[in-house]
Protein backbone atom coordinates (compact mmCIF):
# COMPACT_ATOMS: atom_id res chain seq x y z
CA UNK A 1 0.00 0.00 0.00
CA UNK A 2 2.74 2.54 0.69
CA UNK A 3 4.37 3.25 -2.30
CA UNK A 4 8.11 3.22 -1.14
CA UNK A 5 9.26 -0.45 -1.03
CA UNK A 6 12.48 -0.81 -2.10
CA UNK A 7 12.95 -0.76 -5.18
CA UNK A 8 12.31 2.67 -6.92
CA UNK A 9 10.03 0.57 -9.82
CA UNK A 10 8.06 -0.16 -7.30
CA UNK A 11 8.05 2.86 -5.48
CA UNK A 12 6.63 4.64 -8.24
CA UNK A 13 3.80 2.30 -8.87
CA UNK A 14 4.94 1.55 -12.27
CA UNK A 15 4.41 -0.58 -14.46
CA UNK A 16 6.48 -1.30 -17.62
CA UNK A 17 5.14 0.04 -21.31
CA UNK A 18 5.90 -2.26 -24.26
CA UNK A 19 8.53 0.13 -25.51
CA UNK A 20 10.69 -0.73 -21.93
CA UNK A 21 9.55 -4.18 -22.19
CA UNK A 22 11.62 -4.42 -26.00
CA UNK A 23 14.44 -3.00 -24.19
CA UNK A 24 14.39 -5.01 -21.26
CA UNK A 25 14.36 -8.44 -23.95
CA UNK A 26 17.74 -6.72 -25.36
CA UNK A 27 19.40 -6.60 -21.78
CA UNK A 28 17.43 -9.08 -19.41
CA UNK A 29 19.84 -8.84 -16.96
CA UNK A 30 18.94 -4.96 -16.02
CA UNK A 31 17.87 -4.95 -12.06
CA UNK A 32 15.29 -2.70 -10.74
CA UNK A 33 16.17 0.76 -9.56
CA UNK A 34 16.47 1.78 -5.92
CA UNK A 35 13.91 3.46 -3.63
CA UNK A 36 14.83 6.76 -3.24
CA UNK A 37 13.29 8.22 0.06
CA UNK A 38 14.62 11.44 -1.36
CA UNK A 39 11.14 10.94 -3.50
CA UNK A 40 8.78 10.68 0.17
CA UNK A 41 6.01 8.59 -0.42
CA UNK A 42 5.49 9.00 -4.18
CA UNK A 43 3.53 7.78 -7.10
CA UNK A 44 3.81 7.36 -10.73
CA UNK A 45 2.67 4.78 -13.48
CA UNK A 46 4.21 3.99 -16.81
CA UNK A 47 3.08 4.77 -20.35
CA UNK A 48 4.16 5.84 -24.04
CA UNK A 49 5.91 8.78 -24.00
CA UNK A 50 6.38 11.68 -26.85
CA UNK A 51 9.01 11.17 -29.47
CA UNK A 52 10.63 15.03 -29.27
CA UNK A 53 14.34 15.78 -29.65
CA UNK A 54 16.92 16.75 -27.24
CA UNK A 55 16.10 20.49 -28.18
CA UNK A 56 13.12 22.22 -27.35
CA UNK A 57 10.39 20.95 -29.43
CA UNK A 58 7.22 20.86 -28.07
CA UNK A 59 4.60 18.26 -28.14
CA UNK A 60 0.84 19.57 -28.31
CA UNK A 61 -0.95 20.03 -25.45
CA UNK A 62 -1.89 17.01 -23.39
CA UNK A 63 -4.92 18.27 -21.49
CA UNK A 64 -7.87 20.06 -22.08
CA UNK A 65 -8.91 22.85 -19.30
CA UNK A 66 -12.40 24.38 -18.53
CA UNK A 67 -13.58 26.50 -15.94
CA UNK A 68 -14.79 25.08 -12.48
CA UNK A 69 -17.84 23.13 -12.82
CA UNK A 70 -18.20 23.36 -16.77
CA UNK A 71 -17.30 19.72 -18.59
CA UNK A 72 -15.76 19.84 -21.72
CA UNK A 73 -17.20 17.93 -24.36
CA UNK A 74 -17.09 13.99 -24.31
CA UNK A 75 -15.51 14.15 -20.54
CA UNK A 76 -16.91 13.04 -17.17
CA UNK A 77 -18.09 16.02 -15.39
CA UNK A 78 -15.89 16.68 -12.97
CA UNK A 79 -16.08 14.98 -9.38
CA UNK A 80 -17.76 16.84 -6.70
CA UNK A 81 -16.98 16.99 -3.07
CA UNK A 82 -19.07 15.12 -0.80
CA UNK A 83 -19.30 15.56 2.59
CA UNK A 84 -20.68 12.33 3.90
CA UNK A 85 -18.73 9.95 6.02
CA UNK A 86 -16.36 6.62 3.83
CA UNK A 87 -17.51 3.40 4.81
CA UNK A 88 -17.22 3.06 8.17
CA UNK A 89 -14.49 5.29 9.01
CA UNK A 90 -12.58 5.35 12.29
CA UNK A 91 -9.47 7.08 13.77
CA UNK A 92 -7.69 6.34 17.21
CA UNK A 93 -4.97 7.63 18.88
CA UNK A 94 -1.87 5.51 19.37
CA UNK A 95 -0.21 5.43 22.91
CA UNK A 96 4.02 6.21 22.77
CA UNK A 97 5.26 2.24 22.50
CA UNK A 98 8.56 1.23 21.60
CA UNK A 99 6.88 -2.19 20.59
CA UNK A 100 3.01 -2.63 19.70
CA UNK A 101 1.40 -5.94 18.83
CA UNK A 102 -1.32 -5.30 15.95
CA UNK A 103 -2.33 -6.52 12.67
CA UNK A 104 0.29 -7.59 10.12
CA UNK A 105 1.91 -5.31 8.49
CA UNK A 106 1.87 -5.08 4.85
CA UNK A 107 4.29 -1.92 3.78
CA UNK A 108 5.73 0.95 5.86
CA UNK A 109 7.94 4.08 4.68
CA UNK A 110 8.01 7.50 6.04
CA UNK A 111 5.85 10.78 4.20
CA UNK A 112 7.82 13.43 2.41
CA UNK A 113 7.81 15.27 6.10
CA UNK A 114 9.08 12.05 7.70
CA UNK A 115 6.27 11.10 9.33
CA UNK A 116 6.15 6.90 9.71
CA UNK A 117 3.64 5.27 7.82
CA UNK A 118 2.73 1.02 8.44
CA UNK A 119 0.14 0.15 6.63
CA UNK A 120 -1.87 -3.12 7.23
CA UNK A 121 -4.68 -5.21 4.96
CA UNK A 122 -7.35 -2.63 6.41
CA UNK A 123 -5.61 0.10 8.28
CA UNK A 124 -2.74 2.86 8.11
CA UNK A 125 -0.82 4.18 10.90
CA UNK A 126 1.04 7.79 10.89
CA UNK A 127 3.57 7.72 13.69
CA UNK A 128 5.73 9.86 15.16
CA UNK A 129 9.13 7.87 15.10
CA UNK A 130 11.09 9.17 17.41
CA UNK A 131 8.06 8.86 20.52
CA UNK A 132 5.59 6.03 18.49
CA UNK A 133 2.72 7.72 19.22
CA UNK A 134 0.22 8.83 16.36
CA UNK A 135 -3.02 7.46 14.89
CA UNK A 136 -4.48 4.53 13.17
CA UNK A 137 -7.00 5.38 10.08
CA UNK A 138 -9.44 2.66 9.25
CA UNK A 139 -10.36 2.00 6.48
CA UNK A 140 -6.19 3.06 4.88
CA UNK A 141 -5.10 3.68 1.67
CA UNK A 142 -2.27 4.67 -0.98
CA UNK A 143 -0.62 7.36 -1.91
CA UNK A 144 -1.14 9.37 2.00
CA UNK A 145 0.03 13.09 2.15
CA UNK A 146 0.10 15.59 5.45
CA UNK A 147 -0.01 19.40 5.45
CA UNK A 148 2.92 21.13 6.58
CA UNK A 149 1.77 21.67 9.26
CA UNK A 150 0.72 17.85 10.00
CA UNK A 151 -3.24 19.43 10.92
CA UNK A 152 -4.37 17.17 7.95
CA UNK A 153 -4.34 14.10 6.58
CA UNK A 154 -5.00 13.42 3.32
CA UNK A 155 -5.33 9.56 1.95
CA UNK A 156 -6.43 7.56 -1.40
CA UNK A 157 -8.86 4.96 -0.49
CA UNK A 158 -9.97 2.33 -3.10
CA UNK A 159 -12.76 4.64 -4.15
CA UNK A 160 -12.91 8.04 -2.66
CA UNK A 161 -10.30 10.78 -0.79
CA UNK A 162 -10.65 11.08 2.38
CA UNK A 163 -9.12 14.26 4.25
CA UNK A 164 -8.91 14.17 8.36
CA UNK A 165 -8.56 16.46 10.80
CA UNK A 166 -5.70 14.81 12.84
CA UNK A 167 -6.30 17.81 16.00
CA UNK A 168 -9.96 17.32 16.03
CA UNK A 169 -9.96 13.49 15.00
CA UNK A 170 -12.42 13.88 12.99
CA UNK A 171 -13.23 13.15 9.29
CA UNK A 172 -13.49 16.54 7.50
CA UNK A 173 -14.42 15.42 4.01
CA UNK A 174 -14.55 12.41 1.03
CA UNK A 175 -13.59 13.04 -2.45
CA UNK A 176 -15.44 9.95 -4.55
CA UNK A 177 -12.20 9.61 -6.85
CA UNK A 178 -9.58 7.16 -7.09
CA UNK A 179 -6.64 9.25 -6.67
CA UNK A 180 -2.86 8.23 -8.25
CA UNK A 181 -1.55 11.63 -6.39
CA UNK A 182 -2.16 14.12 -3.66
CA UNK A 183 -1.14 17.41 -2.84
CA UNK A 184 -1.32 19.91 -0.10
CA UNK A 185 -0.26 23.55 -0.72
CA UNK A 186 2.05 25.01 1.64
CA UNK A 187 -0.68 26.46 3.75
CA UNK A 188 -3.03 23.32 3.52
CA UNK A 189 -6.33 25.00 2.30
CA UNK A 190 -5.86 23.21 -1.31
CA UNK A 191 -5.26 19.83 -1.85
CA UNK A 192 -4.26 18.85 -5.38
CA UNK A 193 -5.71 15.13 -6.57
CA UNK A 194 -4.55 13.43 -9.81
CA UNK A 195 -6.39 10.37 -10.92
CA UNK A 196 -7.09 8.88 -14.70
CA UNK A 197 -7.85 11.39 -16.46
CA UNK A 198 -8.76 14.07 -14.34
CA UNK A 199 -7.59 16.57 -11.72
CA UNK A 200 -8.74 18.19 -9.17
CA UNK A 201 -7.76 20.85 -6.64
CA UNK A 202 -10.09 21.70 -3.70
CA UNK A 203 -10.27 23.74 -0.50
CA UNK A 204 -9.77 21.66 1.85
CA UNK A 205 -11.87 23.67 4.50
CA UNK A 206 -15.40 23.76 2.70
CA UNK A 207 -14.26 20.98 -0.17
CA UNK A 208 -15.02 23.96 -2.98
CA UNK A 209 -13.45 22.97 -6.79
CA UNK A 210 -11.37 25.74 -7.19
CA UNK A 211 -10.19 24.17 -10.73
CA UNK A 212 -9.62 21.03 -12.93
CA UNK A 213 -8.91 19.59 -15.79
CA UNK A 214 -8.91 16.35 -18.14
CA UNK A 215 -5.40 14.97 -18.98
CA UNK A 216 -4.62 12.59 -21.29
CA UNK A 217 -3.61 9.33 -18.82
CA UNK A 218 -2.78 8.77 -15.36
CA UNK A 219 -1.76 12.11 -13.16
CA UNK A 220 1.45 10.34 -11.14
CA UNK A 221 3.33 13.79 -10.06
CA UNK A 222 2.30 17.26 -9.02
CA UNK A 223 3.89 20.28 -7.48
CA UNK A 224 1.98 23.89 -6.36
CA UNK A 225 4.06 26.74 -8.03
CA UNK A 226 4.47 30.10 -7.30
CA UNK A 227 1.22 32.34 -7.13
CA UNK A 228 -1.70 29.75 -8.34
CA UNK A 229 0.35 27.49 -10.37
CA UNK A 230 0.18 23.54 -10.30
CA UNK A 231 2.29 21.46 -12.74
CA UNK A 232 1.94 17.51 -12.99
CA UNK A 233 3.04 14.89 -15.02
CA UNK A 234 1.01 11.98 -16.17
CA UNK A 235 2.08 9.07 -17.37
CA UNK A 236 2.21 10.14 -21.42
CA UNK A 237 5.94 11.55 -20.03
CA UNK A 238 4.58 15.32 -20.08
CA UNK A 239 4.41 18.15 -17.79
CA UNK A 240 1.63 20.64 -17.65
CA UNK A 241 1.35 23.70 -15.86
CA UNK A 242 -2.23 24.90 -14.94
CA UNK A 243 -4.31 27.35 -12.70
CA UNK A 244 -5.53 26.59 -9.88
CA UNK A 245 -7.94 29.17 -9.97
CA UNK A 246 -9.28 29.39 -13.56
CA UNK A 247 -8.17 25.76 -15.12
CA UNK A 248 -6.46 27.57 -17.53
CA UNK A 249 -3.41 26.08 -18.90
CA UNK A 250 -0.47 28.10 -18.47
CA UNK A 251 2.84 29.12 -20.49
CA UNK A 252 5.64 25.77 -19.57
CA UNK A 253 5.83 22.57 -19.69
CA UNK A 254 6.79 19.85 -22.34
CA UNK A 255 7.50 16.24 -22.92
CA UNK A 256 10.67 14.56 -22.09
CA UNK A 257 12.57 12.01 -24.59
CA UNK A 258 11.89 8.89 -21.36
CA UNK A 259 9.19 6.51 -20.48
CA UNK A 260 7.17 5.71 -17.81
CA UNK A 261 10.06 3.06 -16.31
CA UNK A 262 12.66 5.61 -16.10
CA UNK A 263 10.35 8.14 -15.15
CA UNK A 264 9.92 12.55 -14.95
CA UNK A 265 9.19 13.87 -11.91
CA UNK A 266 8.69 17.54 -10.56
CA UNK A 267 10.95 19.31 -7.91
CA UNK A 268 8.39 20.57 -4.89
CA UNK A 269 8.13 24.04 -5.54
CA UNK A 270 7.36 23.46 -9.54
CA UNK A 271 10.25 24.78 -10.80
CA UNK A 272 12.01 22.18 -12.62
CA UNK A 273 11.52 18.89 -13.42
CA UNK A 274 13.86 15.62 -13.63
CA UNK A 275 13.75 12.76 -16.14
CA UNK A 276 15.75 9.36 -17.20
CA UNK A 277 16.43 11.05 -20.39
CA UNK A 278 17.23 10.06 -23.18
CA UNK A 279 15.77 6.32 -22.92
CA UNK A 280 17.37 6.18 -19.20
CA UNK A 281 20.82 6.75 -20.80
CA UNK A 282 21.07 10.18 -18.66
CA UNK A 283 19.68 12.13 -16.04
CA UNK A 284 18.36 15.76 -17.83
CA UNK A 285 16.89 18.41 -15.89
CA UNK A 286 14.38 21.08 -17.27
CA UNK A 287 13.02 24.72 -16.30
CA UNK A 288 9.50 24.16 -16.18
CA UNK A 289 8.78 27.37 -18.29
CA UNK A 290 11.95 27.25 -20.21
CA UNK A 291 12.16 23.51 -20.73
CA UNK A 292 15.15 23.39 -22.50
CA UNK A 293 17.23 20.07 -21.20
CA UNK A 294 20.60 20.29 -19.21
CA UNK A 295 22.66 16.88 -19.04
CA UNK A 296 23.94 16.00 -15.64
CA UNK A 297 24.76 12.45 -16.40
CA UNK A 298 25.19 9.93 -19.26
CA UNK A 299 25.32 6.46 -18.99
CA UNK A 300 27.41 4.71 -21.37
CA UNK A 301 25.09 3.12 -24.22
CA UNK A 302 24.10 -0.68 -24.03
CA UNK A 303 24.49 -0.52 -19.82
CA UNK A 304 21.33 -1.51 -19.06
CA UNK A 305 22.04 -2.36 -15.44
CA UNK A 306 22.82 0.94 -14.90
CA UNK A 307 19.48 3.02 -16.30
CA UNK A 308 19.04 6.20 -14.79
CA UNK A 309 15.73 7.20 -12.25
CA UNK A 310 15.54 10.38 -11.27
CA UNK A 311 14.15 11.62 -7.53
CA UNK A 312 13.88 15.34 -5.93
CA UNK A 313 14.48 15.85 -2.57
CA UNK A 314 11.47 16.67 -0.68
CA UNK A 315 12.89 20.11 0.17
CA UNK A 316 13.53 20.31 -3.28
CA UNK A 317 17.46 21.47 -2.96
CA UNK A 318 19.17 18.32 -3.98
CA UNK A 319 17.94 16.42 -7.74
CA UNK A 320 19.76 12.23 -7.35
CA UNK A 321 20.15 9.97 -10.19
CA UNK A 322 19.86 6.35 -9.13
CA UNK A 323 21.94 4.30 -11.41
CA UNK A 324 20.02 1.10 -11.29
CA UNK A 325 20.67 -0.33 -7.60
CA UNK A 326 24.84 0.29 -8.61
CA UNK A 327 25.51 3.66 -7.61
CA UNK A 328 23.48 7.05 -6.65
CA UNK A 329 24.37 10.84 -7.69
CA UNK A 330 23.07 14.07 -6.08
CA UNK A 331 23.42 17.54 -7.25
CA UNK A 332 22.64 21.15 -6.01
CA UNK A 333 19.50 22.54 -7.25
CA UNK A 334 19.60 25.01 -9.14
CA UNK A 335 23.16 25.36 -9.67
CA UNK A 336 23.59 21.54 -10.55
CA UNK A 337 26.40 21.40 -9.26
CA UNK A 338 28.05 17.69 -8.12
CA UNK A 339 26.97 17.25 -4.59
CA UNK A 340 27.98 13.45 -3.63
CA UNK A 341 28.10 10.18 -4.88
CA UNK A 342 28.40 6.83 -3.71
CA UNK A 343 29.36 3.64 -5.59
CA UNK A 344 27.84 0.50 -4.38
CA UNK A 345 30.90 -2.50 -3.88
CA UNK A 346 30.43 -5.54 -6.09
CA UNK A 347 27.92 -8.20 -5.11
CA UNK A 348 25.75 -5.45 -3.31
CA UNK A 349 22.89 -2.88 -4.19
CA UNK A 350 21.49 -0.13 -2.97
CA UNK A 351 18.15 -0.61 -1.75
CA UNK A 352 17.63 3.72 -0.71
CA UNK A 353 19.48 7.00 -0.10
CA UNK A 354 18.62 9.50 2.58
CA UNK A 355 17.42 12.58 0.99
CA UNK A 356 20.83 14.62 1.68
CA UNK A 357 22.86 11.12 0.65
CA UNK A 358 24.94 11.45 3.65
CA UNK A 359 23.75 7.50 3.89
CA UNK A 360 22.74 4.99 2.07
CA UNK A 361 21.34 1.35 2.96
CA UNK A 362 22.86 -1.33 0.81
CA UNK A 363 22.52 -5.33 1.25
CA UNK A 364 23.70 -8.58 -0.37
CA UNK A 365 21.83 -10.68 -2.86
CA UNK A 366 17.88 -10.98 -2.27
CA UNK A 367 17.98 -8.34 0.57
CA UNK A 368 20.13 -9.76 3.18
CA UNK A 369 22.07 -8.36 5.32
CA UNK A 370 21.61 -4.99 5.33
CA UNK A 371 24.02 -1.92 6.83
CA UNK A 372 23.84 1.58 6.73
CA UNK A 373 26.54 3.44 4.66
CA UNK A 374 27.94 6.37 5.76
CA UNK A 375 28.86 8.19 2.61
CA UNK A 376 31.33 10.65 3.90
CA UNK A 377 33.50 8.05 5.31
CA UNK A 378 32.34 4.85 4.18
CA UNK A 379 31.87 3.26 7.83
CA UNK A 380 29.11 0.49 7.85
CA UNK A 381 27.07 0.02 10.62
CA UNK A 382 25.07 -3.48 10.36
CA UNK A 383 21.49 -2.90 11.38
CA UNK A 384 20.10 -5.10 14.61
CA UNK A 385 17.94 -7.78 13.71
CA UNK A 386 18.08 -7.25 10.02
CA UNK A 387 15.47 -9.26 8.30
CA UNK A 388 16.80 -12.34 6.54
CA UNK A 389 15.49 -11.57 2.65
CA UNK A 390 12.56 -10.37 0.71
CA UNK A 391 11.99 -7.08 3.11
CA UNK A 392 11.74 -3.47 1.78
CA UNK A 393 13.63 -0.67 3.49
CA UNK A 394 12.83 2.89 3.51
CA UNK A 395 15.02 5.84 5.29
CA UNK A 396 13.49 9.08 6.64
CA UNK A 397 14.35 12.17 4.61
CA UNK A 398 16.89 13.29 6.95
CA UNK A 399 18.58 10.19 6.79
CA UNK A 400 18.56 9.06 10.56
CA UNK A 401 15.94 6.85 10.73
CA UNK A 402 15.58 3.03 8.76
CA UNK A 403 12.00 1.54 8.53
CA UNK A 404 11.71 -2.50 7.32
CA UNK A 405 9.03 -4.18 6.10
CA UNK A 406 9.24 -8.38 6.02
CA UNK A 407 6.90 -11.10 7.14
CA UNK A 408 4.26 -9.36 8.08
CA UNK A 409 6.48 -6.83 10.32
CA UNK A 410 8.11 -3.93 10.87
CA UNK A 411 11.08 -2.51 12.45
CA UNK A 412 12.51 1.16 13.07
CA UNK A 413 15.93 1.28 13.35
CA UNK A 414 18.53 4.28 14.40
CA UNK A 415 20.85 4.88 11.51
CA UNK A 416 23.76 6.23 13.47
CA UNK A 417 23.83 2.87 16.00
CA UNK A 418 21.62 0.59 14.15
CA UNK A 419 19.85 -0.54 17.35
CA UNK A 420 15.90 -1.31 16.48
CA UNK A 421 14.04 1.80 18.04
CA UNK A 422 10.47 0.63 17.55
CA UNK A 423 8.71 -2.63 16.21
CA UNK A 424 5.43 -3.21 14.82
CA UNK A 425 4.95 -7.33 15.65
CA UNK A 426 1.85 -9.34 14.69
Amino acid sequence: MIREPSRHLAALGRSIPVVALLALAACPSRPADPAATAAGIASSTAGTPAAPSASVARAAPTSSVHAPGVAPTARPAPVRADAGPAPAPTLAQLPPSKARTGAEVTSAGFTRRGDLVIAGPSSVALIDPATGAGVSITPGGDPIELSADRALAAIAQPDAVAIWDLRAGSLRRTFPVEASALRFSDDGKRLAIGATAALLVVDTTDGRELAAAHPSGVVNDLAFGAKDELAFVTNVINVTVVSTTTSAQLGGGGPAETTGTFGLVISPDARYAAAGAPAGHALQVFDVHAWAPRTLVVVPDGNCKEHVSPAFSPDGKRVMAFGGQRWVKAFDVPSWKPYASYHAPPGRSIELAAADLSRVVVTHDEGRDAVVVTVATGVETPLERAFVAGASYSMSPDGLRVVGAGGGLARVWNAKTGRVEYEQTK
